[in-house]
């Protein structure tokens, strides 16, 4: 098999995707937002102010504002990430779970170890991930744990060393811009686990945290040049100010991840490559896999820099702030496979 390289296809020739079609203008506004799509219902949640509104997915109308930042009940000091499946809405905050119904009211939450997060439903557990303690181990370590349905630890279904992403040096700290990581998402009582560490490389778990299989597929390393690295400089830039550049010490490896993160949907992993010019390519290069890991297509999808997305029915859904109309639009790409 050729190898896959990261940022140009040798398997097969890239398609570039359609321009988008504006769906809708949103009256509300956002500050840092993210995406989920349900058959129903659209979740459009804001990583600064905690909140998550809600949307009719027939016409686009705005329903409900729920969430928000604090300690209390249905409150947030943190939100990683929004989960839907065919009853509720599974909120995964800092050291807490919550379980709202699809119309936004809470149903349940569930207090949890503060040094654990990423909480995801998986059949009728939880999976969360843990770090070990840097002060009293030589290595740093990410863990994967089964959780039961009262947030208490089952086993540990998976750990690998990982690098630290951040060094607390003075006066200036050193930060790994671009790194190797372990995510997960959750597919049809499945557990996919993407570890660039080892890779293009993904295992799959079921419900009960039992290995069910592995996707390894060969790629093509590409070094980071120095004129890429200034761009990832300057994109982080462009997301947490000029002055951030005063704070750290950017860190580099010398090859790119084999991806920079990945996503399921519609029973298809899209594995989101790496862009080593963030600020001049406004392109979203995505390699697509079945569920086993079989080559489907590659694509580019031409995505504003800040724009929050998601894949739903075989389209890219983006939203971004029109900075002429200080608007935010949502958008939609088909997607051909």
């Amino acid at each position: 098999m050729n190898k896959i390289k990261i940022v140009a296809v040798i398997l097969i020739v890239i398609t570039t995707l359609v321009h988008a079609e504006r769906l809708a203008v949103l009256k509300e506004n956002f500050s840092t937002p993210f995406m989920v799509f349900d058959k129903e219902y659209i979740y459009i949640g804001d990583k600064v102010t905690l909140s998550i509104n809600i949307y009719s997915r027939k016409d686009l109308s705005f329903i409900k504002t729920f969430g928000g930042k604090g300690e209390g009940p249905a409150q947030f000091m943190w939100i990683h990430s929004i989960q839907v499946d065919r009853d509720f809405v599974y909120v995964s905050g800092s050291a807490k779970f919550s379980i709202f119904s699809k119309p936004g009211k809470l149903k349940k939450e569930i207090r949890l170890n503060p040094n654990s997060g990423k909480y995801m439903k998986l059949g009728p557990n939880f999976v969360s991930e843990s770090f070990s303690d840097p002060e009293t181990s030589s290595e740093y370590y990410e863990k994967i744990n089964l959780l039961g349905e009262n947030g208490k630890k089952i086993k540990e279904i998976y750990s690998t060393p990982i690098t630290p992403i951040r060094t607390y040096n003075t006066p200036k700290q050193d930060f790994l811009l671009v790194s190797d990581f372990v995510e997960y998402a959750v597919n049809n009582q499945e557990l996919y686990l993407g570890n660039t560490i080892k890779g293009f490389y993904f295992i799959v778990f079921n419900e009960n945290g039992d290995k069910v299989s592995e996707i390894n597929l060969p790629y093509e390393k590409r070094p980071i040049k120095a004129d890429e690295k200034e761009e990832y400089i300057s994109r982080f830039a462009h997301w947490h100010g000029e002055a951030i550049k005063k704070r750290f010490n950017f860190l580099f490896p010398e090859f790119f991840p084999a991806f920079e993160t990945f996503s399921i949907a519609d029973d298809r992993i899209y594995v989101f490559l790496h862009n080593p010019h963030p600020m001049t390519i406004k392109e979203q290069q995505t390699v697509i896999l079945d569920l086993q890991g079989k080559l489907l297509k590659q694509i580019a999808a031409p995505l504003p820099l800040d724009a929050a997305f998601t894949i739903s029915d075989g389209k890219f859904y983006y939203l971004t702030d029109n900075e002429d109309t200080e608007m935010w639009e949502l958008h939609a790409i088909k997607i051909d496979i």
